[in-house]
């Protein structure tokens, strides 16, 4: 994962945050921002999808929206492109954000596997370990995080 989809991601994690605590304006904000960027794309293209796509989860269950803000792989890199939530956060939320994206690259990047040079190198171990890894990533996150967490609360 490249450092700008990293960004969004822990983007998305703070609008996540924000859904769980004031749900009311996170969907208020996404709605406004989806039709101020609709107008902005009136020919067809894939970006009316992604808008439509958010459109619909921001009018649906508040769990479906908050897994679309945090899915991985290359749909959800794709809608954190074309994100509706400017101004759910604050600009000191989005610095720790920007903070976080970077810490992660620093460990991140020793788990991510090469891509295939061929599609004779795409072999049933690749496929596998390409599902596995994102297992691997979160719980080494996971674990760093409860460290960081005891270290400057105990």
């Amino acid at each position: 994962m490249q450092r700008s989809d990293r960004r969004k991601l822990e983007y998305h994690r703070v609008v996540v945050d924000h859904l769980n605590r004031d749900e009311a304006r996170v969907r208020r904000i996404g709605l406004e921002n989806v039709a101020k960027i609709r107008s902005l794309y009136l020919a067809p293209n894939r970006a009316n999808e992604w808008i439509d796509e958010w459109e619909e989860l921001l009018c649906g269950p508040r769990e479906a929206l908050a897994t679309a803000c945090l899915e991985p792989g290359e749909h959800g890199n794709d809608m954190r492109q074309m994100t509706p939530f400017a101004g759910v956060i604050t600009q000191d939320e989005r610095m720790i954000a920007v903070a976080r994206a970077r810490e992660c690259s620093e460990w991140c990047d020793v788990f991510t596997l090469p891509k295939p040079r061929s599609s004779n190198e795409n072999t049933l171990m690749h496929r596998w370990c390409s599902r596995v890894t994102p297992l691997v990533l979160l719980w080494v996150y996971a674990y760093f995080e409860g460290t960081r967490t005891r270290d400057h609360h105990g």
